[in-house]
């Protein structure tokens, strides 16, 4: 499944991700995830966590639940980013009014921040969750991604409760944040 958005003169094309995508994917998790969090978390948990989620392995598990999907972003046709989906993963601080879908990861590359990637990521996000009959999406965002935060609420998504995420044996909490969907 393939969706495109073009603007200017430059497009971003978002297709479903396959086996065959794994090093790419697992590449862009590992640059994206560090860009992001490495200078904000001890180096022990941080890549305690890295090396334990972000591979091939951990990511073809994943590829292989039911629910999961993967979604690749290509700017002008070079990798951009990426995100996964879960579908009909409830979370009890959403509305319970229809099942849910679960943004579990979005992350785009550095370079191409700032040019519609991540919001055709969340549209692809939407699109699916709406296709499978999902009401709300949510996701989980640590309190301290501020700027994050900020790009959520800007696309409608509001906070709705707090949740911890492990970073290696260290906890940390995230606000858990969703919008209703349709």
């Amino acid at each position: 499944m393939t969706t495109s958005h073009s603007s200017g003169n430059s497009s971003v094309l978002i297709r479903q991700a396959g086996p065959d995508d794994l090093p790419l994917l697992v590449s862009m998790a590992r640059e994206t995830f560090t860009d992001s969090y490495e200078h904000l978390n001890d180096p022990i948990h941080f890549w305690d966590y890295v090396d334990g989620a972000l591979t091939e392995d951990a990511f073809q598990e994943e590829m292989q639940t039911a629910g999961s999907i993967f979604y690749l972003a290509f700017y002008d046709g070079f990798p951009a980013g990426f995100c996964k989906v879960n579908l009909n993963r409830t979370n009890p601080l959403l509305p319970q009014d229809g099942p849910h879908i679960e943004l579990e990861r979005i992350y785009v590359q550095r370079l191409y921040k700032g040019m519609r990637v991540g919001h055709q990521l969340l549209a692809r996000a939407i699109r699916t969750g709406l296709e499978a009959g999902c009401r709300y999406l949510w996701l989980g965002v640590w309190q301290k991604n501020l700027q994050a935060i900020a790009w959520y609420e800007r696309q409608g998504l509001r906070r709705f409760g707090e949740t911890t995420f492990h970073m290696g044996s260290e906890v940390q909490y995230d606000w858990v944040m969703g919008m209703a969907m349709g």
